[in-house]
């Protein structure tokens, strides 16, 4: 018996910027920037991060699909203006204590 298997390769990220000791990456979307997941550097969150407002001048508007999974992190603030959180974006983060929401209106959550 012959088995196949495919596998899809993650989607490449537009951009990168360093905030204190995290390196977010992110793509270019409507309104500003979701961040991503970087198959590259899968371990680069770890400790308390605070998710900048803008990343290279653009508004954070998203935070994508498996962006922070599998991460270190314990602590995250998220600024206003974010409107959309991937369901999988915080997967199997297993240390992650505490997530605030610096924003009257709770993001989807899709």
């Amino acid at each position: 018996m012959l088995c196949a298997l495919s596998v899809l390769p993650a989607k490449a990220h537009q951009g990168a910027e360093v905030v204190g000791h995290t390196t977010f990456y992110y793509n270019n979307v409507d309104g500003g920037v979701e961040i991503t997941y970087n198959p590259e550097a899968p371990f680069n969150y770890y400790g308390t991060i605070e998710i900048p407002a803008e990343l290279s001048g653009k508004k954070v508007v998203a935070i994508g699909y498996n962006a922070f999974a599998g991460s270190s992190i314990t602590d995250v603030t998220i600024p206003t203006g974010v409107k959309k959180i991937d369901a999988r974006a915080f997967a199997n983060c297993q240390s992650l204590r505490t997530l605030t929401l610096r924003t009257a209106e709770i993001p989807e959550v899709a």
